[in-house]
């Protein structure tokens, strides 16, 4: 079964969006944007209406708005940089142009 069949596009909130709505009711918003060093980075932001998103449903939206093969972080802003438009969202960001995070195994092979 294709991971993205479990998924429906709906209207997305803004122009340059698209959205997804999955059948247990999570919402996923998915943008691109080119910042100032040139690369390109995807940004999806998942929700429920009463509830935060799983971590399985996070691995399913990274597999499938991201790829297996990209790098997704979830950013933990600091305080004063924190905006929080809705309680149950959950974010990530993938950088589609380049791999730009250090090798956090340190060799190992594993985190």
């Amino acid at each position: 079964m294709d991971k993205l069949s479990q998924f429906k596009e709906v209207e997305a909130p803004f122009l340059g969006q698209k959205a997804f709505i999955r059948f247990n009711g999570l919402l996923v918003i998915v943008s691109e944007t080119v910042f100032d060093d040139g690369n390109t980075w995807k940004h999806v932001s998942m929700s429920h209406p009463n509830k935060l998103p799983s971590y399985k449903e996070m691995c399913l939206c990274k597999s499938v708005f991201c790829g297996d093969d990209k790098t997704a972080i979830q950013v933990f802003p600091s305080k004063k940089e924190h905006v929080n438009f809705h309680p149950n969202c959950l974010h990530l960001f993938c950088n589609q142009t380049e791999d730009s995070l250090p090798d956090f195994t340190m060799g190992s092979g594993m985190i």
